[in-house]
């Protein structure tokens, strides 16, 4: 046994020795394949950690596979949100089918201003069920994690905010004040603080950012909820239920339907399915499954940059083979076998993809804070993977190695003992086209994903360029008004509306409940007092008078509401007047929505209030007065001094509204949040665009000096046949030329082909173009000819006679 261990000891340093002497023979191509194996091991690390994170969201809840959120489908889209249900559902499935479900969580979003002393804070609020903690085993700083709520005007809070409301997070029974309904102060008392936690659903369900204050749910009435758990119809509760062991969905989809049947109106009963989906996969599911389509063109694109850099590494491999047949065949003469031979290939191409590895590792801590902002996450670094990850990485390495090692060992071991002493390998022809083959292949690839990003960045420049049917620009947000929401509360902040009008540079303001961003967050049924008229159910909007003159509203028919404000009026989009089937609204009588029987006093030309991801909906838009409610001032401004601007509006925020925080953004930039995640596909296309490219460069480089090596006498003999330099270089251009040729019309399709398959998730896309396929094919073969140029007018000038008395 002992010797067994010696000799294979030996054996192993010796295939290494022989390993090291072959790389420093081979310098060059040696370092061409080490770094195309690094650039493509770096991108699928940057990517594995990448999907590693988003699939452990949710991760540290308690019994998570138990754990699911109640997801609503309407027949009518434009009902509620799916993330939102029935207030009451969730707690009644626990009452009465306790043998499925063991608890339940519910809670209620708000923002509204959180002050301790002289700090004042506008945060996003829960109003929430009191097992918050106990259900999902969050960690507390401090409090009773089985009783973290002790009554009604208890308050858990995040120990971030406590930092920020306190300077520490030392805060049990101390009082914070939050900004309630009709902008009075609602006292609570501090009975828990949480540790900050990792992003989870439960804290952040659609993306708006985690939650750090936690009021109960009982008190939604003060903050104008109107007792929004136990109002079967209210469908804007967030609702979560953890199921017992060994219940089944199917029997939870059962009762849900059977809740909804026996306790909710006919225009809900017959409009709504709930379904629970389990928490484990809901952040790669939610908003039409957007991060599980990113982790999916993500792993297509770093597995086409690892496919490039491996057909480097095969194709200069068996470009080299012919310099191994002697030494293959004088070990083969001194009794080494095939499975020797195999063995000592395979230990090299490992070696090579290890050294990679190690470059690879730099190169993702050089680069990871640009793919960082690049996927709007936080990369591990990679001295803090687990030893779970590390041994994932080390497995990949060595499949890598294998995999790119694998042809070149298993052909150059099997060739018969004559032809390795000659030098020389059977069937070349076959072995000729392979890497043809292979180089097309590589073609075809970078083309694909060329003209893949090509549009990918034709699609997003069309967003900010289609005619949305408002204007952004220079509109600028005010989300910190106080929610004075009482008929006097709103004509007095109307007429602090008109007084940012005095302001000079500020062309228009308005109030309204929702900021073209995307669905309204409430709706109601349009029901005509009209013959032949059809009932809709549109999303509702509260807005003032002003509302289409600061966002650029182009008006259809009739007005925008009259000077004077009359109850009632409503207008509509064209699209809800063409559902409602008729070809003027105007003037039109509906029934009652808010207590208000409404009537058309104008419509307006589509636009776009949700994403181009979306086709345009049915609109109404009903004034505050008759809603009762708001959430935003609007202001357009009309200078080129917007920081002048924004300094006088803050001016005029702090004496409107002392003691609140002065908060604001600009439409423009809201905006681009709706686009963030086709953002991030963007900028990691021409990311991987520009990879794919270095690697097939890097390849045609060493692939074309062997070429030229190889054939150096042959170019030789050509020069003293009166061959000049121009013909020489047409020689590589044409047979590398007939190979781009044919990855054109290969790539050209695919690449159509899958694109389009991505552009059908949008709604409204630009126009299809064969400019991106021209543009890719052209720029590929010109840059494929420069470096075929570069490469052979030195042998092209090169004197004849020294070629041919070349060994």
């Amino acid at each position: 046994m002992k010797g067994f261990i010696h000799k294979s000891i030996f054996m192993l340093l010796n295939y290494l020795k022989i390993a090291f002497r072959h790389f420093a023979g081979h310098k060059m191509f040696s370092l061409i394949n080490i770094l195309c194996l690094s650039v493509g091991i770096t991108f699928c690390l940057i990517i594995g950690i990448y999907i590693h994170i988003e699939k452990r969201v949710n991760s540290g809840l308690k019994d998570l596979d138990r754990q699911y959120v109640l997801k609503s489908i309407w027949k009518n889209a434009n009902t509620a949100p799916e993330s939102t249900t029935v207030g009451p559902l969730a707690k009644r499935l626990k009452e009465q089918y306790p043998g499925l479900v063991e608890n339940y969580y519910r809670y209620v979003d708000l923002n509204t201003v959180v002050s301790a002393g002289s700090n004042f804070i506008r945060q996003n609020v829960a109003l929430a069920d009191t097992d918050l903690v106990s259900m999902y085993g969050f960690s507390l700083l401090s409090g009773n994690p089985s009783r973290a709520f002790r009554d009604n005007h208890s308050a858990v809070i995040s120990e971030s905010l406590a930092n920020r409301l306190f300077g520490n997070a030392d805060v049990i029974d101390k009082i914070i004040d939050v900004e309630a309904h009709n902008s009075s102060k609602q006292r609570f008392t501090i009975s828990a603080v949480l540790k900050d936690q990792p992003h989870n659903t439960i804290m952040d369900l659609n993306g708006g950012g985690q939650y750090n204050l936690f009021l109960p749910i009982s008190c939604d009435s003060l903050f104008g909820q109107s007792d929004a758990a136990n109002d079967w119809s209210n469908v804007f509760v967030a609702s979560f239920v953890k199921l017992k062991p060994h219940a089944k969905i199917r029997q939870v989809s059962k009762a849900l339907r059977q809740l909804i049947l026996a306790n909710t109106s006919d225009e809900i009963k017959h409009n709504l399915t709930v379904t629970p989906e389990g928490l484990k996969m809901y952040h790669l599911t939610e908003n039409n499954g957007t991060i599980k389509k990113i982790i999916f063109a993500l792993i297509l694109i770093a597995a086409f940059i690892l496919l490039m850099a491996v057909i480097n590494f095969v194709n200069i491999n068996i470009g080299l083979s012919s310099y191994r047949l002697k030494e293959i065949g004088l070990r083969k003469i001194f009794g080494t076998n095939r499975t020797q031979l195999i063995f000592q290939h395979l230990i090299e191409s490992v070696l090579l993809t290890a050294a990679a590895a190690l470059i690879s590792v730099f190169l993702y801590e050089v680069f990871r804070p640009v793919f960082n902002s690049v996927l709007n996450t936080t990369l591990i670094p990679f001295y803090k993977l687990g030893a779970r990850e590390l041994i994932f990485f080390l497995a990949f390495i060595f499949l890598v190695g294998i995999s790119a090692g694998a042809y070149p060992a298993f052909i150059l071991s099997a060739i018969k003992l004559t032809n390795a002493v000659k030098g020389k390998i059977e069937e070349s022809g076959s072995r000729i086209n392979l890497r043809k083959l292979l180089l097309i292949l590589q073609f075809t690839v970078a083309i694909v994903v060329f003209a893949g990003a090509l549009i990918v960045s034709n699609q997003v420049k069309y967003y900010f360029k289609k005619d949305l049917g408002y204007n952004k620009d220079q509109v600028l947000i005010i989300s910190s008004i106080p929610a004075k929401w009482d008929s006097l509360g709103i004509v007095q902040m109307e007429g602090a509306r008109d007084q940012f009008l005095q302001i000079p540079g500020i062309k228009s303001a308005s109030l309204s409940s929702n900021i073209l961003d995307g669905k309204p967050t409430g709706s109601a049924s349009l029901i005509p007092k009209f013959t032949n008229g059809k009932k809709i159910i549109c999303p509702i909007v509260a807005a003032d008078r002003n509302f289409a003159a600061v966002y650029g509203i182009h008006i259809k028919e009739g007005a925008f509401f009259s000077d004077n404000y009359i109850p009632g009026q409503v207008v509509l989009n064209e699209s809800a007047e063409r559902a409602l089937g008729l070809e003027s609204a105007t003037g039109q009588n509906f029934s009652e929505v808010a207590g208000v029987p409404l009537k058309v006093t104008g419509v307006v030309h589509d636009f776009n209030i949700s994403s181009l991801h979306d086709k345009i909906q049915p609109i109404a838009i009903m004034h505050i007065r008759d809603l009762g409610f708001y959430n935003y001032l609007s202001v357009k401004l009309a200078t080129s001094n917007i920081h002048q601007a924004i300094t006088a509006i803050q001016n005029k925020c702090r004496e409107l509204y002392p003691g609140i925080p002065f908060e604001y953004f600009f439409m423009n930039d809201k905006f681009q949040s709706l686009y963030k995640s086709d953002m991030q596909l963007q900028r990691a296309s021409v990311i991987a665009t520009v990879l794919n490219l270095v690697i097939v460069f890097l390849g045609v480089v060493g692939i074309i000096s062997l070429a030229i090596f190889k054939r150096r006498k042959e170019i030789a003999v050509r020069k003293v046949l009166g061959a000049d330099t121009r013909r020489i270089l047409l020689l590589f251009i044409k047979e590398y030329g007939a190979a781009m040729l044919i990855a054109n019309i290969i790539a050209w399709p695919l690449a159509r082909f899958i694109t389009a398959s991505w552009l059908q998730t949008y709604a409204y896309r630009a126009e299809p173009s064969v400019s991106p396929f021209i543009i890719a094919g052209l720029v590929t073969f010109a840059a494929i000819v420069a470096i075929i140029i570069i490469q052979c007018y030195k042998v092209a000038v090169y004197n004849p006679v020294g070629s041919l008395r070349a060994d």
